[in-house]
């Protein structure tokens, strides 16, 4: 059965519920697809949010495919407990959930719930090691998230890894010494960035990488590489 749920603390949030997950589904199961020129359901083009009266914008949406779902967010914070109202119109043809069962025109009234959400959105990013003596030719990336489909690295190195998955092992190739800070920005399965926080901004995390200089006296120097010594160990060097 569709519900529509507000819920802190997603102070930009509305959920639109289809129906728990059962053999045969208890209601829907998404996602909505039109056999049509339409395509897949947009919850930014599909449908019409209602706060207190105010028609709000939709920044972002996904389909949550774990709790049968789909997650919508507002480009703005609004009243949780508000007459918050979701319409579908019909078009034609319908949409169909997965099972190919007709979704019908619907006008529903939000309900909010002071419980919180396992998938509120989160992410991590490390960098393994994070301080690497210069010479050294890669360092490792590893990154978890909650509530999130896919992030994408971006470094002031000039990286740029393009869409990954929501938890995974990037291996970085290292240059010259300095500091090299690193962006992840999460993203909703259709590509758009996550918004959180009220006003809404952008979820992203940082790391750095620090490729520390090699100070110290040449110990040997055959014409291709380098042995010196920094006073705590010994660094050999291609030239």
């Amino acid at each position: 059965m569709l519900e529509v749920i507000t819920n802190a603390p997603y102070p930009n949030r509305v959920q639109i519920t289809l129906g728990a997950i059962t053999s045969p589904p208890s209601g829907y199961a998404g996602p909505f697809v039109q056999n049509g020129p339409l395509g897949a359901f947009n919850a930014i083009r599909d449908l019409q949010i209602y706060v207190d009266g105010s028609l709000q914008t939709v920044q972002s949406y996904n389909f949550d495919s774990a709790n049968n779902r789909y997650l919508i967010y507002m480009n703005q914070g609004f009243n949780l407990e508000g007459f918050v109202q979701v319409v579908h119109h019909v078009p034609n043809p319908p949409f169909q959930d997965a099972n190919s069962v007709e979704l019908v025109g619907f006008a529903l009234i939000g309900n909010f719930t002071p419980s919180s959400d396992v998938l509120a959105p989160q992410m991590v990013l490390v960098a393994d090691p994070a301080t690497v003596p210069f010479g050294t030719p890669s360092t490792t990336l590893l990154w978890a998230t909650t509530g999130v489909e896919q992030v994408k690295i971006v470094g002031s190195n000039g990286l740029n890894t393009g869409f990954l998955g929501p938890s995974g092992i990037y291996t970085m190739p290292l240059g010259s010494p300095g500091v090299i800070t690193l962006t992840m920005t999460g993203y909703d399965a259709g590509g758009n960035p996550i918004y959180v926080g009220s006003p809404p901004e952008i979820l992203m995390v940082t790391a750095t990488v620090t490729i520390t200089s090699i100070s110290g006296y040449l110990v040997q120097d055959d014409g291709s590489r380098f042995l010196l010594d920094d006073g705590s160990g010994f660094f050999l060097l291609d030239a």
